[in-house]
Order: C-alpha cells, then sequence, then structure tokens
C-alpha cells in the first residue's frame, strides 16, 4: 500500500510554508539514550523536528534513558541506552516505524547526523600542517569511539536489502557512506538539514542589529564578518583569521566575529602574530545565535568537514551572503557565485580573500544575500520534515 497526503488538509507552520497533513498517521518512535537538546546536534534535531511530525498528524514517541525535555504532543518513553533493546522495546509498543543513531541496525530508518569517520579523517589528513601530528591521529582510528563506530556502520551495511534506511543529510555523506561500506544506493536517502526561517530572517535581523553590534562590541561603519563553530580547527577558524589578515590591509575596519569556544587562546594568539588582533573578537557561545547573525554583514564557514552546516543554513535564512565550502554537505545547495560561494579548499587564502574583498560591495552583498535567502526557504525545517516524513511512509509499508 502506497502512503498518501491530504493536500486539502494543508496548514501554515512558524518554521516555514504550507505543509501537508499525512493522511496516514503514524506511531513513529524515535531513541536516543540521552534526550537533552545541550549534549549536541542529534538531540537538538530531534527537539525541532518531532513536534513538527505531531502537528501532521502522527503519534511521536522517545525512548531514553534520561530527558532534559519534553516538546509537545511528544510521548517520553524509558528505554535502555543500547540500540537492540529499545528496538525491541519500541516494537513491543506499536511502533510503525523505529528511528535510531548510528550503530542501530534493528530499527527502521537511521540517521548518522555526524557522517563517516573515514570521511573526517581524510579531510584531517588534508588539513594536517604536521605529518607527525597527523600520524597520531591516524594511529588513534584503530581505538575506542572510532574503532566502535566504523563497527556499527559496517554492521548497518551488511544487514542487506532488508537492512534499515540510511538518511544521509548530504550527497556528500551518501557518497561516503556508498565509497567505505558499500551501502546500496536503494538503502540510501538524501535530506539535507532544514532551518527555521521565521526565526532566522532578515526581518529579525534588522531589529536585533543596532543593539546586537553595540552588544558584540563591532565598531560603527565596521564591515562584519561572522563565524560560527564548536570544532575550531575543523571549521576553518585558522583560515578565515589569516585571510582577514590580508583583507585588513584593504578594508582597515574588518571585523571577524568567531562564536563559540574552543580553545581560544591559541587562536588570539595567531591573530596577534597576523597583527589583525584588533580585528578579530571571540563571543563564546552566544545565545541566541540570531544575535551574531544580526551583527553581521557576511557569513563564513570554511570547513574542512561539515556534512551539512546548520550555521550555513542559519546565515542563508538571515539573508547573509555566505562563503562555504566544497567539503561542506550544504555547499550542495548553492550555486557557485548566483546565491553564495563555493571555496575549493579553506586554505585557498588568495581565493578566500578574494570573495571577502567582493562582499565588501554593499550592492553584491545584498545580491547574494536576497538569492541565499530564497535557498533557506526551500529547505525550510518544514520541508525537511515532509520529507522525513515520506522515508517513514514508505518504511512503515514495506
Amino acid at each position: 500500500m502506497e502512503p498518501s497526503f491530504s493536500m486539502h488538509e494543508a496548514r501554515e507552520d512558524q518554521s516555514g510554508p504550507v505543509a501537508a497533513v499525512a493522511a496516514t498517521p503514524l506511531r513513529i518512535g524515535f531513541h536516543l539514550p540521552v534526550f537533552d537538546p545541550q549534549r549536541g546536534g542529534a538531540e537538538v534535531y530531534l527537539d525541532r523536528v518531532a513536534p513538527l511530525l505531531v502537528r501532521l498528524g502522527h503519534e511521536v514517541h522517545v525512548f531514553c534513558q534520561q530527558h532534559s525535555v519534553s516538546p509537545p504532543g511528544v510521548q517520553i518513553h524509558s528505554a535502555n541506552g543500547d540500540a537492540r533493546q529499545a528496538a525491541r522495546a519500541m516494537r513491543a509498543a506499536g511502533m510503525d516505524v523505529c528511528i535510531g543513531g548510528e550503530g542501530a541496525v534493528d530499527m527502521d530508518i537511521v540517521l548518522p547526523h555526524s557522517g563517516t569517520i573515514e570521511g573526517q579523517q581524510r579531510q584531517k589528513a588534508l588539513m594536517s600542517r604536521s605529518a607527525v601530528a597527523e600520524w597520531l591521529r591516524l594511529t588513534a582510528m584503530k581505538c575506542g569511539y572510532r574503532r566502535g563506530k566504523r563497527r556499527h556502520f559496517r554492521r548497518l551495511a551488511g544487514a542487506g536489502a532488508n537492512g534499515p534506511v540510511l538518511i544521509a543529510v548530504s550527497n556528500l555523506v551518501k557518497n561516503e557512506l556508498q565509497r567505505y561500506y558499500d551501502v546500496p544506493d536503494e538503502r540510501i536517502a538524501v535530506i539535507h538539514n532544514g532551518v527555521d526561517t521565521e526565526e532566522f530572517s532578515p526581518e529579525r535581523c534588522s531589529d536585533l542589529r543596532a543593539d546586537a553590534r553595540r552588544a558584540l562590541g563591532v565598531p560603527e561603519g565596521a564591515l562584519c564578518i561572522v563565524l560560527v563553530a564548536q570544532n575550531f580547527r575543523r571549521k576553518g577558524v585558522r583560515e578565515a583569521i589569516e585571510a582577514v589578515s590580508d583583507l585588513a590591509r584593504e578594508v582597515p575596519q574588518v571585523m571577524l566575529l568567531v562564536a563559540g569556544s574552543d580553545g581560544v587562546s591559541r587562536y588570539q594568539s595567531l591573530a596577534r602574530a597576523l597583527k589583525c588582533e584588533a580585528n578579530v573578537r571571540f563571543v563564546g557561545h552566544a545565545k541566541p545565535a540570531l544575535r551574531v547573525y544580526a551583527a553581521a554583514d557576511i557569513s563564513v564557514q570554511p570547513s574542512w568537514y561539515d556534512p551539512c552546516s546548520l550555521a550555513v543554513l542559519e546565515a542563508l535564512a538571515c539573508g547573509l551572503p555566505t562563503i562555504a565550502t566544497r567539503f561542506d554537505g550544504s555547499s550542495e545547495l548553492l550555486r557557485h557565485g548566483e546565491n553564495g560561494l563555493v571555496l575549493a579548499s579553506p586554505d585557498d587564502r588568495a581565493t578566500f580573500v578574494k570573495y571577502l574583498r567582493q562582499l565588501a560591495d554593499p550592492a553584491e552583498r545584498a545580491r547574494l544575500g536576497a538569492a541565499g535567502r530564497e535557498v533557506a526557504l526551500q529547505n525550510c525545517l518544514m520541508r525537511h520534515v515532509e520529507r522525513l516524513q515520506q522515508v517513514c511512509m514508505r518504511a512503515a509499508h514495506k
């Protein structure tokens, strides 16, 4: 039986345009060991997505050992942290679809949010500036977490045609799953991350702009560039500082805001060594995140590896002209020069500076910012949830 949708029951949602309500509601179960959005991306994702599935008419259940949140309409169940035992509990509770994270071979759908270890290590090899440091990292790949994660992916790949569907947040991740684990094409669904285009919008940024720039110490008239990152090395903070140090010779009033905290002192030392300390400000974890986007004129994400950056999507939604890299799955949504700028590599310093120089022109910023906003609208959170709903329908009727 094929899933069907009742389009006349469509309704408006704060996270994006009109959403189609499912004509065949499902009982959808998610498994997480700990449901706490402060822990990371998978937890934040579920906190945002689960209530929207409820609004589409589905029953949503979360099976976990501990939880710090209870999203509206979502039912929370106590469950073992082990994915296999959790899957049995979900089946016993009558779930139509069971969704889990990496290693959840007994689920119907698996969400490997962080990509693959092989993909991460390949990019670490590219960005390494020390052969000895890289040898130590490659040796560490054999140990602990990385070894366990590989084992999980091998189990998923070996499950055959009846194994769970893997949702890849980009073609970058899909290609890694096929390259390193031979996962068949029919078992992979690509659904890029989605963004709340009401929470992140040019209008809200405009309202907050003056106060945000004052609070974050951005001088009046400065060209403000924002980089939101948790892993400074992987997200290219070094490369951004180097590019800004070059641009500052031509545009003295340029300011790079780095939001996040990860070994800040090392990067402050780099800025001092490059004589651009006055042009770089570390603002810690921005709460709310909208504040740093409101203060900015340009967003950069010179990532060495990112399955599909939410920061890129948030910046696009805010109408900020954005520079990404081909090592970030979100860049697949961009057409270079039309709605964003894409670096071939974060360490292509000359091209990075060239793009920043291009965006110093207000007219160019306005053009790319408006086009980028359209990309965000096409990839809003509700669109993501509707695509997830389609995969759930197929899994339930398999």
